[in-house]
């Protein structure tokens, strides 16, 4: 699978070479961390990495949401909030704004010149990979979204970004994460990226923070099931429990196991209907050139078939996709194009994209990878 699916590339020959690797699962049966470990961190990089995803506005509802509970229900009001890996800032824009909020954001693929709306002059934003050296900063609210995940030692960074939580008993750390248990229940092949060094499922996230030395505050999953939100505390000297579940990891083998199978089938069934849509001469446009998208086109690409993608992000637009060489094009140029059939890469937006090809005059059948 290509590396990395927040790089695009300027050209379709740096997209045609850029690294790629193979994904090879483990669980540990302790605390049911599930990794891969085929991941070489030599293979990514942070400094030219895009995903941001405030142009769907089903996006930013769930922003909306998360920020919403942390000032209501954590109280994080009038305090100071680092967010590391903050992207463009768009999160920390918000959180800062609804609870009049400080903010420090450090992230090193930081564009300021990208199109995030940022209208706050509380926050500081900082290009940069978090380190020893921002440990001056202290948040009474320290949060970390989709980061850990991609990094080769989650646990030593967790470690790390716990430095930067403000001394008292308030203080809270907050991870999102995607949900394993979703992914793997409902077979999302497409949705395993070389970039994931690490899956997380409530248990094995919980698991994570105990040995780090964080009580759980609060676990939940969000956008439609697919991450994981988990609040964390430093934990009172007094809490000796075992950090590690009292649950068997069997379940989540059965999972892994027929995951793996499920992908084998899922190949095959593609590769049929590949065949007959050429006997048809029948043409499908992918929308949406994130992670399924690019797993998928580095798998199946055939202009003859899927002649485009489109994608509603406009830094990735005008670029090509990891593995694939894909042009990704607005997706306006529906409008002009009719094709005849639409492959949502993530079913996720449905609604959203349903209306806004409605709205460009585009009749078409949707399908779903």
């Amino acid at each position: 699978m290509p590396a990395q699916d927040g790089v695009v590339h300027a050209t379709r020959q740096a997209a045609l070479d850029a690294p790629a690797g193979d994904i090879k699962l483990a669980i540990c049966r302790q605390c049911h961390y599930i990794g891969n470990l085929a991941y070489d961190a030599e293979k990514i990089q942070f400094t030219e990495y895009n995903y941001a995803q405030h142009h769907s506005q089903q996006y930013r509802d769930h922003v909306d949401e998360v920020v919403s509970t942390l000032i209501n229900g954590h109280s994080v009001r009038n305090k100071t909030v680092i967010d590391v890996g903050c992207g463009e800032g768009y999160f920390l824009n918000a959180v800062c704004n609804a609870g009049e909020n400080r903010g420090v954001g450090i992230d090193p693929s930081l564009n300021v010149t990208n199109e995030a709306p940022i209208d706050n002059d509380r926050l500081e934003l900082i290009r940069d990979f978090y380190s020893d050296k921002h440990s001056h900063y202290k948040g009474d609210l320290v949060s970390c979204r989709h980061v850990i995940d991609e990094l080769a030692a989650p646990r030593e960074f967790l470690q790390l970004i716990i430095n930067a939580l403000a001394p008292g008993e308030d203080s809270i750390i907050y991870l999102e994460l995607p949900n394993a248990v979703r992914t793997f229940e409902q077979n999302l092949v497409w949705n395993i990226g070389y970039a994931k060094r690490s899956w997380f499922t409530a248990t094995s996230l919980g698991a994570m923070l105990r040995i780090c030395g964080l009580s759980v505050v609060k676990t939940e999953t969000l956008f439609r099931d697919e991450y994981l939100g988990i609040v964390g505390r430093r934990a009172p000297d007094s809490d000796v429990d075992s950090p590690f579940p009292k649950e068997s990891a069997d379940e989540m083998i059965a999972l892994l196991d027929g995951f793996a199978k499920h992908f084998s089938g899922e190949v095959e069934t593609w590769k049929a209907r590949i065949a007959e849509l050429k006997k048809r001469k029948e043409q499908m446009v992918i929308w949406g050139a994130g992670m399924r998208g690019i797993n998928f086109l580095h798998q199946f690409g055939d202009e003859r078939v899927f002649p485009k993608i489109v994608d509603i992000n406009t830094n990735r637009q005008g670029s090509y996709l990891p593995g694939s060489g894909y042009f990704i094009d607005k997706p306006e140029i529906l409008k002009s194009f009719q094709p005849e059939r639409v492959l949502l890469s993530n079913p996720t937006y449905e609604r959203e994209i349903r209306a806004q090809i409605e709205e460009m005059g585009v009749v078409c059948e949707l399908e779903f990878l």
